[in-house]
């Protein structure tokens, strides 16, 4: 009834195709697809360009974001949510969407990623002059100041290049270098000397940090050259004197001297470390007076600092200030005291190193079986 005459006439109303129109409709099938997908892009720029003057950056970037994600729906090519990214770079009208994002992006001060959403948007359009001006901005925020420079300086050389040889096949058909007024040819030329200034300025800071490392360096040389050993330490922070020690509470962490002495006295002449190190401090006769470190018979660096080898290195360091202490030439006067002091120094380079330590006490295990 009805239906049924409306059905007929729906089809007596459809156009009827020529085999030409037909074959040219199954050729561009995708013209459809692609007019869509460009009025979703510049519906979702226009909703970034009214976020934007809203002062509402971060939704603005969101939006421009979409616009470029756009243009990958139905794509073999599987895109991350980095528009950096892409594979397939658009033509103009990526290329404003990239710089505009940066102008978000830079108004968040995320300059990193700012930088990249305009070198994204030169890789279309390689004289985009707003593009090129923005990422030297962001250099300079960066203080990046060498490719800032480099940047302003490829801006200029495009404007006096498009005055003086206007060639307008070579710009960029949107934003030509030709269409820079002077007001901001000048601006760009002040921006361009404040950036070279802050160059200066942070050359001078870098080189003021250089020198004074090395005069820290050859203030330490020369105290050290001045003072010398005498126990102290090598830059000595205490300006000379010794820190406060805090007094100790309960039971002693080492064991008393007279202790030390017992269990010297209960070794025997055929223990192992007698064997190995015969000329030791803890294998002489308890009943013969130690020898003096002055003694031309004592060459064991143990004996010299007058501590065993199974002394730990802070006990040998204080074995040696207590030693050097005694025997400075600046502070003992007798004609042996240099001497000893040699010896007093040399055995303590030797045992204050973990390795020489080793190596010594190895190289007297082998004389005692050679």
């Amino acid at each position: 009834s009805l239906q049924l005459a409306l059905s007929l006439h729906a089809e007596k109303a459809r156009p009827v195709w020529s085999p030409i129109k037909q074959r040219q409709k199954a050729r561009y099938y995708w013209l459809a697809s692609e007019r869509d997908k460009l009025r979703r892009t510049i519906a979702s720029k226009n909703k970034g360009d009214d976020c934007y003057k809203n002062v509402e950056y971060q939704r603005a970037a969101e939006s421009y974001t979409s616009a470029l994600k756009i243009d990958g729906e139905g794509s073999h090519i599987n895109f991350s949510c980095d528009p950096w990214d892409f594979e397939t770079a658009g033509g103009r009208l990526h290329a404003v969407l990239h710089c505009n994002r940066a102008a978000c992006l830079m108004a968040l001060k995320e300059y990193q990623s700012a930088a990249k959403e305009c070198t994204a948007a030169l890789r279309i359009e390689t004289q985009y002059m707003k593009a090129t001006l923005r990422r030297a901005r962001c250099f300079m925020r960066l203080e990046r100041y060498e490719e800032c420079i480099a940047e302003y300086k490829s801006w200029s050389h495009l404007v006096d290049a498009s005055k003086s040889n206007p060639c307008p096949d070579a710009e960029c058909n949107f934003d030509r270098a030709s269409d820079v007024s002077d007001r901001d040819y000048r601006k760009v030329s002040l921006e361009l000397v404040d950036v070279r200034n802050f160059k200066r300025e942070a050359d001078a800071q870098a080189r003021a940090r250089t020198e004074a490392a090395s005069n820290a360096s050859a203030r330490r040389e020369q105290w050290y050259e001045q003072k010398g050993d005498a126990g102290t330490r090598r830059w000595d922070s205490f300006d000379g004197t010794t820190p406060k020690k805090e007094k100790r509470h309960g039971s002693r962490r080492f064991p008393s001297a007279s202790t030390r002495q017992r269990s010297d006295n209960t070794r025997t002449k055929d223990s192992p470390s007698s064997r190995h190190f015969p000329n030791s401090r803890q294998n002489k006769d308890t009943g013969r007076k130690k020898d003096s470190p002055s003694s031309s018979s004592v060459t064991c660096h143990y004996d010299i600092l007058q501590v065993t080898k199974k002394t730990s290195q802070g006990d040998i360091k204080k074995a040696y200030r207590k030693m050097a202490l005694k025997y400075h030439p600046d502070k003992n006067s007798s004609d042996s005291a240099a001497e000893i002091f040699r010896k007093v120094k040399l055995a303590y380079e030797t045992l204050s190193d973990d390795t020489a330590r080793k190596q010594y006490d190895i190289k007297n295990l082998r004389q005692y079986y050679s």
